[in-house]
């Protein structure tokens, strides 16, 4: 199609319209429009599934349907197509309907004629591609716009007036704990927090739509769906639609609950700090410019044995450093203290001593930091320390340090630190066992590349680097490693960067715990939670044996997993089940394996059957007693092991794995496999036992319900023979009176025409009375007629076409909606197509009957293959043939939604004479021989009450 072309589908059954549509479109300027047309509704669906139509022509009156389920059924095959309702039915609620449903326009075929028409129809054309070509510009626009919402990191949502969630992004639906955003839409606040909250956040948000004042960054403390409490700030504003009115609001919190943690924090530093400088026992006190004291700590006042009111106030120098230690005047010129005030530089100074008021001294340790303010001197700080406990401390210190190394020492964990370059510092003996050294000089100033595997060494340089470049520290990370010599554990890991005073990132501090042993506890343990979970859901063990296999391979990390059975008679075992990872090519090997037949001893399969105990091979490759090594060495595996599955004493099976790595063995392991053998035995005798169960269960509830059977039939038999020996005997004498009364009263009507007309009309209400008469009559004669099948191939869905089609009138005269909801493939049955489309006309034709006031009739048809208690046996039927459990059946069933039978009147819907319609209408005798046609086809009716309104018949015939 050239560039620019628009490609045009005309769905229309009126050949002289789509000639009209063709001309005007072929003369149209440039020739822009590539028409193709079909005449039926199921053609154009087809062609739409092809692809490339830019925009559909649609008719709503074709001959396969009509109405708005033609463009409900168009728009539903190709919705991204857009489609012009062209139709002669000018209905402009149809039109309002089409439209709301996603028509891009709707014409009717009386506007499109001459040039003024032409000239509609191709706008009508080029108009909507173009507004679905925006459409679908629109929809991609949302969609950007819906992901950069879900990708912002505060939580944004929209509600209506009601103050009711319109949208939620992904962070805000992770707050209250939901995985979709459709969890959220339509609930409030009062959903998800406690009712005080939630009357705060309404009463604000009503302020911001009533009074358009904008609320921004409003503080508030609320629970997230974990329970934690999680400082926000809000911030709401109005939404307006295109003419200003207030539609909802739009928020955004921001999470800042880091922030005001770390406010919170301090505040409590700056509280501590005051309570530190009160309780600690080093001495601050501070001096203005001339000297003065302006303050100063309990502790250190104590240690001059002073109040701090005494001190305040007073010239520094003058009350406590004003003689040296010698005894000798200390000029305050050259006193260190004032020398901060003086010359705004620091001092610190360990070798002088401080004046009490008792006149003592003591040794001090003291540092005077100027105070600046806008680069001039107002005072300065000095912290003082009476160092006589100095070396009591130091003591006391070593003491302590002495006490941690050998905690540290003495801790299972591993524990070391680093430098920057990644060389040990310190590490324990635990750790140094773990990297197979004896004394710490034998670890300080290494890296790991020095202990293990280059890959995993490289591996941890360049995490630790990472950790030291970027400050975040891992805590308790759980990870699987690999040992200096080559194992694989699994490990809790902690490193955190390590700072010196000023905060300068010195090296790393990591605690390394093994827990291969705990973590190998929790793997046996959801294995066997696994495997108890399949033998208790799997029906069968050849259903169970793949999920078992695969648990127990993916679980542990083997590769290729088989079950062998026992055959007895053979004295052998073979395997009838293998797995394997579907990335894992084992071609060779599984062929093998299922070619292999072993005797008991032979391979790992055998010596577990012969020994009835679990069976280990570190290393396959290396043992002759293996007849599958060559094709698992070329498949790379090489560890093998094999369990029993037990009942008893006796050996039921044999579960074996391979693998990839050398394993060694493992007793914890082999106990674990001996339990779940066990197990699997006990699934397999108590399946055998409800096996057996379920078959003497259905042995006796056949013979019980063909008891029933037999019974039920010969009563009604008999009474249905009776009923029409008399029925055929009252038909027959009543039929020639009637005919001779018919004639009588049409004679009369013929002589008196014109003459009488109260008299013709009773002769009017006569007839009637003797055609209703007749009616019954013939009823009966079809019900007492012994009748003969004529039968063939037949399709069920052609016969209730017919029979629809013939319901044309009756349906569109009650206003009744027909649904086909008919199953794609059907068999074809043997029936008699003239009986079975009595049956199905008087099926419907009651429930139009039913549906007095208009409603919608349901015809339903799709395959079912009977279970036990599907088929209740009607002992009315005298066929040969009868529906069983296991029979593969058609159903038809027909809905109405009138107002259904009375439930006292349901059990009668079948006996002759027998109406719920008013007199008049119906004779009785639709259903009873309905079900004589039925019945005579092998098949089944019922009719029951739906739930929700109106009556169902089901019929069942065999396939």
């Amino acid at each position: 199609m050239p560039e620019g072309h628009i490609k045009i589908l005309h769905i229309e059954d009126d050949r002289s319209s789509a000639d009209v549509v063709r001309a005007m479109l072929s003369s149209a300027p440039g020739g822009a429009f590539d028409l193709e047309r079909v005449d039926r509704l199921d053609k154009g669906l087809e062609r739409l599934a092809k692809g490339d139509i830019d925009v559909v022509l649609l008719d709503l009156g074709l001959p396969d349907c009509h109405g708005l389920e033609t463009f409900t059924r168009t728009r539903t095959v190709s919705p991204q197509t857009a489609i012009i309702v062209f139709t002669a039915a000018d209905d402009e609620e149809l039109a309002i309907h089409a439209v709301h449903e996603g028509a891009q326009d709707y014409l009717s075929k009386s506007m499109i004629q001459g040039s003024a028409g032409r000239l509609l129809l191709t706008r009508a054309i080029r108009y909507a591609v173009e507004r679905r070509h925006a459409q679908e510009t629109l929809a991609e626009e949302r969609r950007l716009l819906r992901n950069l919402i879900d990708s912002f990191p505060d939580h944004i949502y929209v509600k209506n007036t009601e103050s009711k969630f319109l949208m939620v992004n992904r962070v805000t639906t992770r707050f209250f704990g939901k995985e979709r955003p459709e969890d959220i839409v339509g609930k409030t606040d009062f959903d998800f927090f406690p009712h005080g909250l939630a009357m705060q956040f309404r009463a604000e948000e009503q302020a911001v739509l009533n009074s358009a004042q904008t609320l921004v960054n409003r503080e508030a403390a609320v629970t997230d769906s974990t329970g934690k409490t999680r400082w926000i700030l809000t911030t709401k504003v109005q939404l307006h639609d295109g003419r200003g009115r207030v539609t909802g609001l739009l928020g955004v919190n921001r999470d800042i609950t880091e922030i005001k943690e770390a406010e919170i924090e301090r505040a409590q530093l700056a509280g501590n700090l005051h309570l530190m400088l009160e309780s600690t026992a080093v001495g601050f006190f501070g001096m203005d410019r001339a000297g003065r004291c302006t303050f100063i700590n309990k502790a250190g006042a104590k240690m001059l044995g002073y109040e701090p009111s005494e001190l305040e106030g007073k010239d520094v120098h003058q009350t406590i450093h004003f003689m040296r230690p010698d005894g000798s005047p200390y000029p305050a010129e050259e006193c260190p203290m004032t020398q901060a005030i003086r010359t705004g530089e620091g001092a610190d100074v360990d070798t002088e001593i401080l004046w009490r008021r008792n006149g003592t001294s003591f040794p001090t340790e003291y540092t005077a930091f100027p105070v600046k303010e806008h680069n001039v001197i107002q005072g300065a700080v000095v912290t003082f320390l009476d160092t006589t406990q100095r070396h009591a401390a130091e003591m006391a210190l070593d003491a302590e340090r002495n006490l941690l190394r050998a905690l540290i020492d003495n801790l299972p964990d591993y524990i070391l630190v680093k430098d920057t370059q990644g060389r040990y510092l310190v590490d324990n003996i635990a750790h140094r066992r773990f990297v197979g050294a004896k004394t710490a000089e034998e670890v300080v100033g290494k890296t790991p590349a020095d202990f293990f595997p280059a890959a995993e060494a490289n591996r941890i340089q360049a995490e630790d680097a990472e950790i030291i470049r970027s400050g975040q520290p891992i805590v308790n990370r759980e990870e699987l490693i690999t040992s200096p010599d080559g194992q694989r554990l699994w490990v809790w890991e902690t490193k955190v960067p390590l700072r010196e005073a000023r905060g300068a990132t010195t090296g790393l501090v990591a605690i390394i715990s093994d827990v291969t042993e705990h973590k190998k506890a929790e793997q046996r343990l959801a294995i066997q939670h696994a495997v108890t979970s399949v033998l208790a859901e799997a029906p069968t063990l050849d259903d169970a044996t793949p999920k078992i296999l695969k648990a127990l391979c993916e679980g542990l990390g083997w590769d290729f997993g088989e079950l062998w059975i026992p055959d007895w008679h053979q004295n052998v075992l073979h395997c009838i089940k293998t797995w394997h990872a579907p990335s894992f090519d084992l071609g060779e090997l599984e062929t093998a394996t299922s070619e292999t037949f072993l005797s008991p001893g032979i391979g790992v399969p055998g010596r577990v059957w012969s020994s009835a105990k679990p069976a280990w091979v570190p290393d396959v490759t290396h043992d002759s007693n293996f007849p599958s090594a060559r094709f698992a060495a070329k498949a790379g595996l090489r560890g093998s092991l094999g369990f029993p599955v037990m009942l008893g004493p006796l050996v039921l099976g044999v579960v074996a794995f391979c693998s990839r790595e050398i394993s060694e063995p493992d007793d914890s392991l082999l106990r674990m496999f001996t339990a779940i053998g066990s197990q699997i035995g006990q699934f397999i005798e108590r399946k055998q036992a409800e096996e057996q169960l379920k078959k003497t269960l259905l042995d006796l509830t056949r013979a019980h319900e063909e008891l029933k059977t037999a019974q039920a039939q010969l009563v009604e038999v008999e009474k249905m023979e009776t009923v029409g020996r008399l029925a055929a005997g009252v038909a027959h004498e009543v039929k020639n009176p009637l005919a001779i009364i018919r004639m009588g009263v049409d004679y009369a009507r013929g002589q008196l025409k014109g003459h009488n007309g109260d008299l013709e009309q009773v002769l009017n209400d006569v007839n009637g009375a003797i055609q209703r008469a007749a009616n019954i009559v013939n009823g009966l004669l079809d019900l007492s007629a012994a009748q003969e099948l004529t039968v063939k191939p037949s399709d069920v869905h052609v016969l209730l076409e017919q029979c629809l089609s013939m319901l044309r009138h009756a349906t569109s005269t009650a206003h009744v909606q027909v649904i086909r909801d008919f199953a794609e493939k059907l068999p074809m049955l043997k029936l008699d197509p003239q009986k079975m489309e009595q049956v199905f006309l008087n099926i419907m034709l009651n429930a139009i009957h039913a549906m007095s006031d208009g409603g919608t009739l349901t015809v339903r048809t799709y395959s079912k293959r009977l279970q036990v208690g599907d088929v209740n046996r009607d002992p009315g039927s005298r066929s040969g043939m009868r529906l069983r459990s296991g029979d593969m059946t058609v159903v038809v069933e027909v809905d109405d939604t009138g107002t259904g039978i009375p439930e006292d009147k349901l059990a009668k819907v079948f006996d002759p004479f027998f109406t719920t319609k008013p007199t008049g209408i119906g004779t009785g005798l639709g259903l009873t021989v309905s079900r004589r046609i039925v019945n005579m086809h092998g098949g089944t009716i019922r009719i029951q009450n739906r739930p929700e309104g109106g009556a169902r018949a089901t019929i069942l015939l065999k396939a």
